[in-house]
């Protein structure tokens, strides 16, 4: 049966979401698979993919609220009306990452109990100092390895996307290297990501040089192979093939703000819960924010909550959790009070 315009928009919002959590190299090429197994999957994915950057800033700037609801209203309108729980995985994960899903701790009459699962929260982007001062801000499933000598700052991208911030020192120039290519800087900032086929570099600060190199399981510091190295400055970026074959051309190319803004919004700061209790998201939610959120009614303090969430953005937070779990809330000018129904 081919699929009809909503299952394939859901398919892509999920791919969104995933994409801009970490993919791992069998993610990546699978959603290739996906991309290449009908036209409309890559239209309605792109659709989806320029709508992340749209709608970056009125969440930022406070505007979940206008988000929520035209999204609500766009479902309203279709032909098969879907619970506010996939809504908000489709919509939301799309658009911006703010949830994914709500789970509710209360089993339904005669369902089925399974063993309870440890909650997790992870705060992502996982920011991490280097010996030199330096910060790197490592999405999920990224991994690095610091390979320091007495002349190269050397970093090894082992997998997933990494966004480094270089500390100045020009006696000892940064190097990261990944997939046989080397991003070679002084003081800048540029993400990097590795993946399957390909290495892509973004630089927002500064320059970088980028140019393939021999491999080495050593140091971050390897031998050129390349004849000349290519040069990104701030607001540019290439996507490098791993296929050390040099037919296939690459170069630099400029960003648009809104490019720049697709690439790097999974540096925006959220939370990621995983059958976590109400009580310890709201406590999270409030080392991060100056309004405070408040559990009135000691019933709902274990309800466990899946997803991702934008840390400053505890009104957003609240909204789905009156849409997904039926909660009340009510609000001041330095409290969001929550209430069950």
């Amino acid at each position: 049966m081919t699929p009809d315009a909503d299952a394939i928009e859901e398919i892509a919002a999920e791919w969104i979401a995933r994409r801009h959590g970490g993919l791992s190299p069998d993610d990546e090429a699978e959603l290739h698979r996906w991309l290449s197994a009908d036209p409309r999957h890559k239209k309605i994915f792109a659709e989806y993919e320029s709508g992340w950057a749209a709608f970056q800033r009125p969440l930022r700037a406070g505007g979940a609220g206008v988000i929520l609801g035209e999204l609500e209203a766009r479902e309203r309108r279709r032909t098969h009306r879907r619970r506010i729980c996939t809504m908000t995985t489709m919509g939301l994960a799309a658009a911006a990452a703010i949830a994914l899903v709500f789970f509710s701790s209360r089993p339904r009459f005669g369902q089925l109990q399974v063993p309870p699962i440890p909650p997790t929260v992870a705060l992502r982007p996982d920011l991490r100092t280097l010996p030199d001062g330096s910060v790197v801000e490592l999405n999920a499933g990224a991994e690095i390895t610091p390979a320091f000598t007495a002349k190269i700052r050397g970093v090894r991208l082992l997998r997933g996307t990494a966004f480094f911030t270089i500390a100045k020192d020009a006696a000892h120039p940064f190097v990261v290297t990944t997939g046989g290519i080397e991003v070679r800087a002084v003081g800048t900032a540029f993400a990097v990501r590795a993946e399957q086929k390909r290495v892509d570099v973004v630089v927002t600060e500064g320059r970088v040089a980028v140019q393939r190199v021999a491999p080495s399981d050593s140091d971050a510091s390897s031998v050129p192979i390349a004849a000349e190295a290519i040069y990104l400055s701030a607001g540019r970026a290439a996507a490098v093939p791993a296929n050390p074959s040099f037919s296939v051309p690459w170069e630099a190319k400029p960003l648009t703000d809104r490019e720049a803004a697709a690439e790097l919004a999974w540096r925006g700061r959220r939370l990621e819960f995983d059958g976590t209790p109400l009580s310890s998201a709201v406590e999270l939610f409030n080392r991060q924010n100056g309004v405070k959120l408040l559990i009135a009614d000691p019933s709902i303090r274990s309800l466990q909550i899946t997803g991702i969430f934008w840390t400053d953005d505890p009104d957003g937070f609240v909204r789905l959790l009156e849409r997904g779990l039926n909660l009340k809330a009510e609000r001041s000018a330095a409290t969001i009070t929550l209430r069950g129904l």
